[in-house]
């Protein structure tokens, strides 16, 4: 009985650890989103003014600030193409520069970083919140646990699929329905080993 309560303590060690580095890595993309929402308002506010002190010289190809001669910013070619899985996003920025709207090319990058780190902080928010309810659980081999873990497994396939593709939510989803079959062989054979005692 001595190795299996030490195997349990291990398993519970192990959930708070990924718990832990789960909630470090969504507290600070919180943070970047927090900044990059501010960043993007910020912009948008003062838009006028960012917008009139800024011109973009066609020849040298460079944004710069006015009465500047000095190249601050070299524009060869702006776009953002986004292709996330089912979704894709794309918008020429160069289209923004040569109306003179700068700051709403910025504003439209940090929102776009915005929208990006909310769902990546979803993600870990989800993977904390699981680890923490399998270390508080008293077996992971729980059918508490095992509801939880198919939710979770599903939800973050379905993300992967719409951010990353088909392809990636295909593998992910295999390699999340084995980690269930086995989690749920051990559910069986601690129910087995529960009915025994």
């Amino acid at each position: 009985m001595r190795e299996q309560e030490q195997k349990l303590a291990n398993v519970k060690k192990s959930c708070d650890v990924v718990r832990k580095v789960s909630k470090v890595f969504s507290v600070a993309i919180i943070v970047v989103a927090v900044l990059t929402l501010i960043s993007g308002i910020a912009l948008m506010a003062t838009k006028d003014e960012i917008n009139s002190n800024l011109v973009f010289d066609q020849v040298t190809r460079q944004i710069n600030i006015v009465g500047d001669t000095a190249g601050f910013v070299t524009m060869d070619e702006v776009a953002v193409d986004v292709e996330t899985g089912l979704f894709s996003f794309n918008f020429d920025g160069m289209k923004f520069i040569t109306q003179g709207k700068f700051a709403e090319l910025f504003a439209l990058y940090c929102i776009t970083a915005t929208v990006i780190c909310v769902c990546m902080a979803g993600i870990f928010i989800t993977i904390q919140k699981t680890f923490e309810f399998i270390k508080n659980s008293e077996t992971p081999f729980d059918e508490k646990v095992l509801k939880r873990l198919k939710a979770v497994f599903v939800a973050m396939t379905i993300v992967l699929g719409l951010l990353s593709g088909l392809g990636t939510a295909i593998v992910s989803g295999v390699i999340f329905w084995s980690v269930y079959c086995i989690l749920d062989y051990g559910y069986v054979l601690q129910t087995e080993v529960d009915e025994t005692l």
